[in-house]
């Protein structure tokens, strides 16, 4: 691969927890940040700069980054769970961004197939039995509905194997989640989850004694509700498939906002469309175009301490079946940090066929990674299953704890236990915000006594 003769930017002065909402708007790529501004309310921004990250990334299928020493692609699954009317209606919205190039895909498809018709009866009229009959062409398509039959999913992610990543995108969980909870539910939850890692997936259709077979599937999944709704998607917290999401959650104010139409300012599903443009020729800009995005030593060393973190916050939040979330998680900080340096690549109409991370994109995926591993986590919480939080480490520490320490001269005592430096110094935080912990003086703490 040819790499790029630009170096990378790797900003370490800005730190996440500087960072807010509008100031990641401010630094996503136009493209992406044209559709977000678009909005008016903070929860309305906020699911559109996911949801128009997550779609992008929908649009290059042949980009990768290394992760694990594994080829993955910036394939994601989004879930957004928030009451009623509090902005989800605005993926509809994000339909416009992409219905150009399904339609682009279906008449091309149309056109392939009247021409495969053609040979093949021209073929069949020179009863020579000699001549090999053509196949039939690949019907790709971008879009496939969340309320399909299962068996018509697995042909169209076939279909779509190697051409397409193939886009489920509802604003309403009611399709999908009949498709994990009838009778095929289980076998789609692992297709689904097979489908995260782009995992071989072969079946054997008795209907038609076809094999069908998905080499490397890639599928992304934009799916919005309400709390409860979204309860109904997974079989508990040992559901696997639950970990594969990125979550975004929120509370809308009771607000009425000003309806009146703005004189002389186009819809937003013109505005919208018009934007499609963008993502068309992104698309094409993509189009068996073999990219790597690449990180930086500085950066990987982030991604492994924020992967180590989130595993022992979870694991202590919510046992260890919660670990899954950590995992995950930093999974998906680099294939949304991908997306970025990708988009950016399009925007600059760069011909290299390696790209490095800058600094900005890459804190920007660390807070909306950030935001979803705690959302994540909540969220598990409330999910039933047989993994429920125990004694946590935290309480192990507590009560291991004299009634005066100095935290540096007990350190045998919670390393004994298993806990790390750094997770005491987290825990003596913790307890003190909890009124457990009082200190009396630099690095001397004292227990509270709880009051009858």
């Amino acid at each position: 691969m040819k790499e790029s003769n630009i170096k990378p930017n790797h900003d370490k002065s800005l730190e996440v927890s500087q960072l807010d909402l509008e100031t990641v708007i401010s630094r996503l790529p136009k493209t992406l940040q044209d559709c977000v501004t678009e909005f008016k309310t903070e929860e309305q921004r906020l699911i559109a700069t996911y949801a128009v990250t997550v779609l992008a990334g929908s649009l290059m299928p042949e980009v990768c980054i290394r992760y694990a020493n594994k080829i993955e692609h910036p394939c994601l699954m989004l879930l957004i769970s928030m009451p009623p009317a509090s902005g989800k209606g605005g993926l509809n919205l994000m339909y416009k961004l992409v219905e150009e190039v399904n339609s682009k895909m279906r008449t091309e498809n149309d056109e392939a197939m009247r021409s495969y018709l053609r040979e093949l009866k021209e073929i069949e009229e020179l009863k020579d039995k000699s001549i090999p009959l053509p196949k039939p062409p690949k019907q790709p398509l971008h879009l496939i509905p969340g309320n399909t039959t299962s068996s018509k999913m697995n042909e169209q992610l076939a279909e779509n194997d190697g051409l397409i990543a193939s886009l489920i995108m509802e604003t309403e969980t009611d399709g999908l989640s009949m498709m994990l909870s009838n009778k095929m539910g289980e076998a789609n939850s692992i297709l689904f989850r097979k489908a995260f890692h782009h995992e071989y997936e072969s079946q054997l259709r008795k209907r038609k004694g076809e094999h069908l077979v998905i080499s490397r599937p890639k599928l992304v999944i934009i799916v919005s509700g309400t709390p409860s709704h979204i309860k109904g998607l997974f079989r508990g917290n040992e559901d696997g498939l639950f970990s594969r999401f990125m979550i975004v959650t929120g509370n809308s104010p009771l607000i009425w906002e000003d309806v009146r139409p703005t004189p002389g300012k186009r819809s937003l599903d013109e505005v919208f469309a018009g934007l499609g443009k963008n993502f068309t020729a992104m698309f094409e800009h993509f189009k068996d175009k073999k990219l790597e995005v690449q990180f930086s030593g500085y950066q990987w060393d982030k991604i492994n301490s924020i992967g180590e973190d989130y595993m022992i916050h979870s694991v202590e939040e919510a046992g260890d079946y919660a670990s899954s979330i950590a995992k995950r998680h930093a999974n998906m900080l680099c294939r949304i940090a991908a997306i970025l340096t990708a988009v950016r690549h399009f925007e600059s109409k760069s011909t290299s066929e390696v790209l490095y991370c800058n600094g900005q994109d890459f804190e920007t995926a660390v807070w909306l990674i950030d935001q979803s591993a705690k959302n994540a986590l909540e969220v598990f919480k409330q999910l039933e299953g047989k993994y429920k939080k125990g004694n946590s480490k935290k309480e192990a520490f507590l009560s291991a704890m004299p009634e005066t320490f100095v935290l540096s001269e007990v350190a045998k005592i919670y390393e004994d236990l298993g806990i790390k430096k750094r997770s005491a110094n987290r825990y003596v935080q913790q307890l003190m915000k909890e009124g457990q912990l009082e200190c009396l003086s630099h690095a001397v703490y004292r227990k509270v006594t709880p009051t009858i």
